[in-house]
Formats: structure tokens, C-alpha cells, sequence
């Protein structure tokens, strides 16, 4: 795990740099899976230039929180760039089972209260 340290001045200037092509470079030939955590796609300019320099982007979605729009325009955005979007990942949800009749399960899943 290597943390960001301290946030410069201009991180897209750093994010789309020779070094950051070195960097990627050097650790892809030392780890099977490299992964890139980054701010929202929507939010700043950084998950899209970073999407274009990876193998694969995931996009995350909170449970009653996200909105579908929102998401729709990342998705767009990813596209647009000819990334590769290989999935979502949906956090921030609860789980709630019950029996029904014949022995089926029925899977309830709601957004978690916000305290």
C-alpha cells in the first residue's frame, strides 16, 4: 500500500506525468493486481485521467445514496474516454431475510438508516 502523501498543488499535473507512466510500469511488473483508489469521477478530473491509464475501472455505488443520474454520467464519462468499465461494486446497503412458503427465500435489501 502506498498512500498519496501530501496533496499537491496540481494532482492532474502529477496523475498525468512521465513519472506516474514509470510508476505504473514499474509495479505492474512487480504485482499480479495493481489497484487505484480515486476521488468520484464526477467530482474531479483525477478517476479520469487514472481511467485511462489502468486495466479496468470499478465504479462504487452507495445504496440510496447515489443518484441514478450521477451515475449515468460516470458511466458516460468512461465511455467517452474508451475506458474500460468492468463493473460496480454497491456499498452502503443492509440485508434483511425471511422465510416465505415451500421454503423459498425472499432477500430484502433497503439503504441503511443515516443516524
Amino acid at each position: 500500500m502506498i498512500t498519496s502523501g501530501t496533496i499537491p498543488p496540481n494532482p492532474v499535473k502529477v496523475l498525468d506525468s512521465e513519472y506516474m507512466e514509470e510508476f505504473l510500469a514499474k509495479v505492474r511488473k512487480e504485482y499480479d493486481y495493481v489497484i487505484l483508489d480515486s476521488p468520484p469521477i464526477i467530482a474531479v478530473t483525477d478517476a479520469e485521467i487514472l481511467s485511462k491509464k489502468v486495466d479496468g475501472t470499478l465504479l462504487v455505488i452507495s445504496a440510496g445514496v447515489t443518484d441514478k443520474k450521477v451515475m449515468e454520467r460516470a458511466i458516460e464519462l468512461l465511455r467517452h474516454d474508451n475506458s474500460r468499465l468492468i463493473g460496480s461494486v454497491l456499498n452502503n446497503f443492509t440485508v434483511k431475510t425471511g422465510y416465505g412458503s415451500c421454503y423459498k427465500y425472499y432477500y430484502y435489501y433497503a439503504a441503511q438508516e443515516k443516524k
